[in-house]
């Protein structure tokens, strides 16, 4: 069974869904960047949603005054999947179950953000999830690599501009 080739596996291992499962944050050596400056390498998975989360509300409060647009691209849960320690083993769906509710509290956070601020009600905002990690079979047919009652929908809204008073 063939795997993501985004990331190579570790030297002197081969990439298979027992190693995305068992790996630690640190198996897999990626860079956190930001702009073309590489900020820490290897960067510690397990608290990247966390981080994501805390400079989109940092980066939110900063664009009150003016139109904004925020692309929040979470690379959970791609395999391999981490979850910030606060969010480990709560939830019924193991490693990947952990890092959903941890991407949900991310949204909220983002959420609550835009409803202090005041601004929630001067744009529309879509949520777009991953459908889920996947494996790819020889014949490089994707196949779903987690339960069904996982899997999303995703979700939309807009909202109408508000009237002038």
């Amino acid at each position: 069974m063939k795997l993501s080739t985004d990331l190579p596996a570790p030297l002197g291992k081969k990439q298979t869904r027992e190693l995305f499962d068992s790996c630690d944050k640190f198996t897999f050596q990626v860079p956190l960047i930001r702009g073309r400056e590489m900020v820490e390498f290897p960067v510690d998975q397990e608290f990247l949603t966390k981080r994501y989360t805390e400079e989109a509300v940092k980066w939110i409060r900063e664009k009150t005054d003016k139109p904004f647009f925020l692309y929040l691209a979470h690379n959970m849960p791609h395999a391999p999947a981490f979850a910030s320690p606060s969010f480990q083993k709560r939830s019924e769906g193991g490693r990947y179950g952990d890092v959903i509710e941890e991407i949900d509290w991310s949204v909220g956070q983002v959420m609550d953000t835009l409803k202090e601020t005041g601004i929630e009600q001067d744009g529309g905002w879509v949520f777009s999830p991953e459908t889920g990690r996947h494996i790819q079979s020889e014949d490089n047919k994707t196949t779903p690599f987690h339960p069904p009652p996982l899997r999303s929908k995703g979700g939309f809204k807009t909202l109408p501009p508000k009237e002038n008073s």
